[in-house]
């Protein structure tokens, strides 16, 4: 709703970042030239993906929310990609109301991966989906990094509940913290 930020449904910008920060120095280009001496280049590569992705909107001076859970798991490299601090907001919910939630889904139809589809048991899934790899368990983990790895005042617990409850009492709080001009949020 705030004018000045802009919230991506989903996105796939960091599978991007991740293609080349994982295989570049692997390029026998790169190697030939210098691993060392290409590192400022790969960095600037880095910065003008994502800042490329979402030009439109950092080009109107809007801040940029990407929904990728995943952000968390190498916050340092985010951090020296955008060449300031990141910060990033974790709604928190009730473990049991997220898996129930998945639950809801996943009889709908709509998780239709092979791995799910071979999980008949509903306490194999909740199983799976809690594991450290797991669409639950794997969010819960890279929180769990970012913290020992001393990033806490870079994140942002919002209660889910009161998120969605009492949303025009909730996001004024979010945008400060954004650092985002005031701003009056429909409920």
């Amino acid at each position: 709703q705030h004018p000045d930020a802009y919230v991506s449904a989903t996105s796939g910008l960091l599978s991007a970042v991740l293609v080349v920060k994982m295989n570049w120095q692997s390029n026998t280009n790169f190697q030939a030239e210098g691993l060392e001496r290409v590192l400022p280049r790969i960095r600037s590569l880095l910065r003008g993906i994502l800042y490329g992705y979402y030009q439109a909107e950092f080009s109107t001076g809007r801040t940029v929310i990407d929904r990728n859970r995943a952000w968390t798991d190498d916050l340092a490299a985010l951090e020296n990609i955008l060449g300031r601090p990141a910060r990033i907001i974790f709604p928190v919910r009730e473990v049991k109301a997220v898996v129930a939630s998945f639950e809801r889904i996943h009889r709908s139809g709509a998780l239709l991966t092979n791995d799910l589809h071979q999980i008949k048991l509903r306490a194999e899934r909740v199983e799976h989906w809690l594991a450290p790899e797991g669409v639950i368990g794997g969010p819960v983990q890279l929180l769990r990094a970012a913290m020992e790895q001393g990033f806490d005042d870079r994140l942002l617990f919002v209660p889910y509940n009161l998120l969605v409850s009492d949303t025009a009492n909730v996001l004024p709080g979010v945008a400060r913290w954004l650092g985002l001009a005031r701003f009056e949020f429909d409920t």
